[in-house]
């Protein structure tokens, strides 16, 4: 795999689990899953 292609996918994981944490954070402060 070449350095590039390996930098994509890390940063694709990394919005997607920035997305979780913010929804994450969204239910904790509603309330409601």
């Amino acid at each position: 795999m070449k350095k590039k292609e390996l930098v994509k996918e890390i940063e694709k994981h990394l919005k997607l689990y920035e997305q979780y944490l913010k929804s994450l954070r969204k239910t904790k402060k509603t309330g409601t899953r």
